[in-house]
């Protein structure tokens, strides 16, 4: 009897403990559609004082994002408002840290290819030359940022779904991309 009243732990923590009154917070962008604010994951380390450990747990909130600045996988700054916009909505983005598939080291701030620094990436081919079947290479700073596609071959900021009907041609959803 003692030790389930010392145990104590429950696996479902509320979002409030998670955010434990926090201003600035670090999240992941989860989902995101045109007409509704992204929901986000926020990811924190909670102790368990009967095992003596922290334990990773998270909470998935939305945020207000005026700017429509993010997209799904980027890595954000978000702020608790002053007055929450609604029942749902406590915070704002802020600016995006880390966007979702260019690599920054945090500690140099160099940009990254594959666990290799760009700088050192171009010192590696000027000193050995490049592959004979593709001499020109890629250059990242031509390259056009993420979402330059969106709408017309990138479908990353619609939300997926399984297909389970097929539509006659002149259908809206006749073929939609967004669908598997």
């Amino acid at each position: 009897m003692g030790l389930k009243k010392k145990l104590n732990y429950t696996l479902a923590v509320e979002a409030p403990k998670i955010l434990q009154n926090s201003s600035m917070l670090l999240a992941r962008c989860m989902s995101l559609t045109d007409d509704v604010d992204p929901k986000v994951r926020v990811t924190r380390l909670l102790f368990n004082d009967f095992l003596k450990m922290y334990f990773r747990h998270y909470a998935d909130i939305i945020v207000h994002d005026e700017k429509k600045i993010a997209k799904p996988g980027d890595v954000i700054l978000i702020r608790k408002l002053r007055q929450p916009l609604s029942v749902e909505k406590h915070h704002e983005i802020v600016k995006v840290v880390y966007p979702l598939g260019d690599i920054t080291d945090p500690l140099t701030g160099k940009k990254c290819v594959l666990g290799k620094y760009r700088s050192n990436v171009k010192l590696v081919d000027e000193l050995y030359g490049r592959a004979p079947d593709a001499p020109e290479g890629f250059d990242y700073n031509k390259a056009p940022d993420r979402g330059w596609q969106q709408g017309r071959k990138d479908w990353s900021h619609k939300e997926g779904y399984q297909r389970w009907h097929d539509f006659e041609p002149g259908h809206p959803l006749h073929n939609d991309p967004a669908a598997t």
